[in-house]
């Protein structure tokens, strides 16, 4: 099975261990003790499979903190970090799969931990990874309709923020006076969804 780790590491850093991978559940010969590779306070305990090493895949890519840090797109033969004009792109074109999307916001995270075996395979829905949220699921079809709805909205000067909350009074006011009032249902009916929320933080204006 390709794992993410897998995908993105070609020289793996190899161990002494010989067991079963806690990360991706796959046997290994070189794996590495638990405690050399997460902390005593590792609060993600709920991701780890049955075993008694980290693989030295898994080893390496967690030892490596680009992979935290960076948003990033991962694909066979590549990977790409990705600056704050190409998140949006990334998620709407995608590499040919199979491929893996992580998007981080303040980089203190790691929201990739339970997604070591969801590479995508399609282009038009995939799972990829946004801290902190963790996995996000995205559908072109519905994607594409939300993207239209936030730009059109950022245009009428409808900030972010309302976006996601709630609107000022003086929006409500606009949107009777200028005819968008069912805008603002349609905004309403996405307020929730993550993939909603991921939409309107990676788009710039």
């Amino acid at each position: 099975m390709i794992t993410i780790p897998r995908l993105l590491i070609k020289e793996p850093q190899k161990g002494k261990v010989k067991g079963t991978c806690i990360f991706c559940g796959q046997e290994t010969e070189f794996g590495h003790r638990i405690k050399d590779t997460i902390s005593s306070i590792f609060t993600m305990a709920y991701v780890l499979q049955g075993g008694n090493c980290a693989c030295e895949y898994c080893f390496s890519f967690m030892k490596d903190q680009t992979y935290r840090r960076k948003s990033w797109v991962a694909y066979p033969g590549g990977f790409k970090t990705l600056d704050k004009s190409e998140k949006k792109s990334i998620l709407f074109n995608p590499p040919i799969p199979p491929f893996f999307i992580s998007i981080t916001i303040t980089g203190q995270k790691q929201p990739w931990l339970e997604a070591f075996d969801r590479l995508a395979y399609s282009r038009n829905e995939y799972y990829f990874a946004y801290e902190p949220f963790g996995l996000v699921f995205f559908n072109r079809e519905t994607a594409l309709k939300m993207d239209k709805i936030i730009v059109k909205a950022l245009k009428l000067k409808i900030t972010k923020t309302e976006l996601k909350t709630h609107f000022k009074m003086k929006t409500y006011e606009r949107a009777a006076k200028e005819g968008f009032e069912e805008l603002l249902q349609e905004i309403k009916s996405f307020r929730h969804n993550q993939l909603w929320e991921v939409l309107i933080n990676v788009t710039t204006n």
